[in-house]
């Protein structure tokens, strides 16, 4: 994926102020973002492993998609309130709710603040180790597309920088929010379109992406009803 790797590098700087830095008084962080599985047989399953690589910068192809939505790995710090003998639930349980997001250039100048509803859970920890979730969280949702569209044409592309914060509720009724973690997204058009469009007949060996526009690559054969892929 060289188009991908051209983008990655000049923004590394970027890097140090959001990946993984957890706040010891919170009782949930968000620890990484998932890097999207290999398609396959299987499909496209994201799982709550912690030793699962992260993705360090996101990609979005506007030209594919209208939004960009990773998973992200959460941590919940949470003890275990379970006791077997009282035959009492787990209350330390998180469920994700959403998250606020604010996108920005990368001087801080703002670009759009929103909210954002998803839907996962978090266990609580009976260890030194967190428990984990997976949800998927909307970065770059449908209006802040719109904003960045027109300055973003083929051949160029638009850096910015997402900054999250995880919000829900654990199964005891405790409102809970994550420390606010950064995300530089490189937004592009046709960036992620790969391969020349020939033998599109003999293309069964052609695997979709995870999300279309999205941190991998599609086949131009994929893609045909989009116009970045014409």
């Amino acid at each position: 994926m060289k188009k991908r790797s051209l983008l990655l590098a000049p923004f590394a700087f970027l890097l140090v102020a959001g990946q993984g830095c957890a706040d010891s008084d919170n009782s949930i962080y968000i620890k990484q973002v998932i890097s999207p599985p290999v398609p396959g047989e299987d499909g496209c399953l994201y799982t709550a492993d912690a030793d699962q690589p992260n993705l360090p910068q996101g990609v979005m192809d506007i030209g594919l998609t209208g939004s960009y939505a990773p998973n992200v790995l959460i941590a919940n710090q949470i003890t275990n309130g379970k006791n077997v003998e009282e035959l009492r639930n787990d209350t330390g349980t998180v469920i994700i709710k959403g998250a606020v997001v604010s996108v920005s250039e990368p001087n801080g100048a703002l670009i759009r603040e929103f909210t954002t509803v998803t839907a996962g859970n978090t266990s609580s920890t009976s260890s030194t180790e967190p428990g984990y979730g997976a949800p998927a969280i909307t970065m770059i949702d449908a209006a802040t597309s719109a904003i960045l569209a027109p300055a973003v044409t083929v051949g160029n592309s638009r850096l910015v920088v997402a900054k999250v914060r995880a919000f829900g509720t654990t199964v005891g009724g405790t409102d809970v929010e994550s420390q606010e973690f950064t995300f530089p997204i490189t937004v592009c058009r046709g960036c992620l379109v790969s391969g020349t469009g020939a033998n599109c007949d003999d293309a069964t060996d052609k695997k979709p992406p995870c999300r279309f526009g999205q941190d991998q690559d599609v086949d131009r054969c994929l893609c045909k009803g989009y116009a970045v892929c014409q």
